[in-house]
């Protein structure tokens, strides 16, 4: 019973203390000006009772709110939560009632006491501890009129009624409690809203971002399956023919290098993927980032193999990415971060520039660090900026907004997500992320150029000098380890500096990885794996790929390596030609460039989230333009990851949908 009456008073303590930024904005602006104002009109204009000593400190505590709320996490919670209340007991209850009394219960505070009323009710949203404010202020202030006054006898009651008035009090208390309480309901249920349409969001994100990888992963181990295969045929020939086994031998080694390379393909997309649903779950956990989880790096060495990691979706693309840093620059500097949440912020940061690269072809992104620290809001920042220049730019009106949840700018298939991302994560590691964006002057060989610019800059709090020595320290120490050491390369250059220098999480994360493979269930489901690979060649061989053979196809994918596999793989299956897109405009013009040139294609597999135009949006321009050209209809396959507007894609014309990340067998069956 005790117990729960403990519960009790703690649930009614933390409900009715809200320590809010608009409460102590409040608090500080209306309350410093109205004792101090108040005080003056009601003294020297109405000859009322005024006492300066309790106005000033009234308007020097309603100052002191917002000191409250900045303070909150720096100190115990209840010492906060009791100088809260402190606080809200003196400016309200104490002052108002020390004012009443003191004019004798005259008209105007008889009206000031039914204000106060609701104006605690707002600051204690809780009947119990109302209660107990409102009470411990009454009585303050009634003892501080007898102190004073020296008796309760000379007061006069006979000015007004004072049980009507008592009726009007309580009935003005209990009302207010079941407004706010109904205010706060209503409230709490639009905050759950939000929250489920978050979580919605941020489910359709996590999907739309792991199939992506997972595709690609499908793909490339379907080439692995054929180069083995192929490997296996090698080796027979090897056996039996000697007079060719120089060529043999070539063929082979090639091929095996090959495979090195998709291996490598598929450890970096995985890792991708794991560092994704690490952080995923992670804020969904809402697990605190401290700073004993901040890293140091230095800005020469972790830049260029967080771009290096980047999967550019061709060439082209990674040509427009530049970065400006040097080891011996001055502009190199060390923060402090969580590496995972800083790449992802590059990723994103890249990512969007990049969705306007076909659009604008002069773009040309810039990856480096201001010369000198950045002042802002008082503090001085190191900076780590991606810049855009002749991209599309941002509307000065729109810049303020961007880092809110859910907006997005001329990005269709955005959840509006990312950026809000960007800017938690800086604020985690005690930065802050601004946008500046417009038109300048820039010197190019002596001549001036107008462009358009567009910068998001990382600002990060400055590294005390002694951390830095340790630091450089720790760097010399590895350098000469890693020169006694000496290794064999093997595979791409990313994979083996990915080996050199395994972060200690993920050596940890690896750990678990293969403590999991050796449970019974995960041996059984790897074997299974081996299985479908070692039977891959048999499957090609199979009616279901007999139905492609001398076909031509048309697919689009925004994914280089996604199309690269995918065209391979529809090749072994016996398809004639298949023909590359990287989003729906280029599908549209290839389609009608093919019927122009009577080279029909049998059928077309399109992403559906592609920069410039959508895949649906181009399936449905398809089917306009067979209707008015009299074209036999085309079947179109849409390979996405997004279950959830099957329907729409269906009605924009397309036939029939493969969900990226499952078995192509499916797809070869649709």
């Amino acid at each position: 019973m005790l117990e729960k009456i403990k519960e009790f008073f703690k649930k009614s303590f933390e409900e009715g203390t809200q320590i809010g930024k608009p409460l102590a904005l409040f608090g500080m602006i209306i309350g410093f000006s109205a004792h101090l104002g108040f005080y003056f009109l009601f003294k020297h204009v109405f000859g009322l009772y005024e006492n300066f000593t309790i106005r000033v400190t009234a308007a020097i505590l309603s100052l002191l709110l917002g000191l409250v709320y900045v303070k909150r996490n720096s100190y115990s919670p209840i010492f906060i939560n009791l100088c809260w209340h402190f606080i809200v007991i003196y400016i309200l209850p104490f002052v108002f009632t020390v004012n009443l009394l003191k004019t004798n219960f005259h008209e105007v505070w008889l009206y000031w006491q039914i204000f106060m009323i609701f104006v605690l009710i707002v600051y204690v949203p809780n009947w119990l501890m109302f209660l107990i404010d409102l009470f411990l202020g009454i009585s303050a202030a009634s003892l501080y009129y007898f102190i004073t006054s020296g008796s309760f006898a000379d007061l006069d009651y006979s000015t007004f009624s004072a049980t009507l008035y008592l009726l009007v009090i309580i009935f003005s208390a209990v009302t207010g409690l079941f407004f706010e309480h109904a205010a706060r309901i209503s409230y709490l249920a639009i905050q759950r809203k939000i929250y489920e349409r978050a979580m919605k969001s941020l489910a359709a994100s996590i999907v739309h971002e792991i199939r992506n990888p997972l595709n690609t992963i499908n793909l490339i181990g379907i080439q692995i399956g054929r180069l083995l295969s192929k490997t296996s045929d090698q080796d027979d020939l090897f056996s039996s023919s000697s007079s060719s086994s120089k060529s043999d031998f070539s063929i082979q080694a090639e091929t095996k290098s090959e495979l090195i390379d998709l291996t490598a393909d598929i450890s970096k997309t995985v890792f991708d993927a794991n560092n994704i649903i690490n952080i995923i779950l992670g804020d969904l956990s809402e697990k605190r980032i401290s700073k004993e989880d901040f890293i140091s790096l230095e800005v020469d060495e972790v830049l260029p193999d967080i771009v290096s990691r980047y999967s550019f979706n061709s060439e082209e693309e990674k040509s427009r990415v530049r970065l400006d840093v040097s080891d011996n620059d001055s502009r190199n500097f060390i923060f402090k971060a969580v590496l995972e949440r800083f790449q992802f912020i590059i990723f994103n940061l890249l990512k969007n520039a990049l969705y306007y690269a076909r659009q604008y072809p002069d773009l040309v992104i810039t990856i480096g660090t201001d010369p000198q620290p950045r002042r802002y809001k008082g503090k001085l920042y190191n900076v780590i900026y991606v810049k855009d220049i002749n991209g599309p730019g941002i509307k000065p009106e729109l810049i303020s907004k961007l880092f809110d949840d859910f907006y997005t700018v001329g990005k269709k298939e955005g959840t509006g997500l990312g950026l809000s991302f960007c800017k938690r994560n800086m604020n985690l590691f005690q930065g802050d992320i601004i946008c500046e964006s417009g038109i300048v002057t820039n010197q190019n060989n002596g001549n001036e150029e107008v462009i358009t610019q567009t910068k998001f800059s990382l600002l990060f709090p400055l590294v005390k000098e002694e951390e830095e020595d340790q630091l450089e320290l720790k760097k010399a120490v590895t350098n000469k380890t890693k020169k006694s050491q000496s290794k064999k390369p093997l595979g791409k250059q990313s994979t083996k500096h990915l080996k050199n220098s395994k972060p200690r999480q993920q050596e940890e994360e690896e750990s678990l990885i293969q403590t999991a493979i050796a449970n019974k269930r995960e041996k059984e489901k790897l074997q299974k794996q081996k299985d479908d690979l070692r039977n891959i060649s048999q499957y090609q061989n199979q009616n279901q790929s007999s139905v492609l053979l001398d076909k031509n196809i048309l697919i689009a994918d925004d994914n280089q390596l996604t199309l690269k596999n995918l065209k391979d793989y529809l090749i072994d299956l016996g398809a004639k030609e298949v023909i590359t897109a990287n989003n729906g405009q280029e599908l549209l013009n290839r389609f009608i460039e093919s019927n122009q040139n009577s080279l029909n294609y049998d059928i077309i597999i399109t992403d559906i989230s592609m920069p410039i135009m959508n895949g649906d949006e181009a399936a449905k321009l398809i089917r306009e333009y067979e209707k008015q050209h009299n074209l036999k209809s085309i079947p179109i396959i849409a390979a996405t990851g997004n279950e959830e507007n099957l329907l729409s894609f269906y009605k924009s014309g397309i036939n029939d949908c493969f969900i990226k990340g499952e078995d192509y067998k499916k797809m070869v069956r649709v």
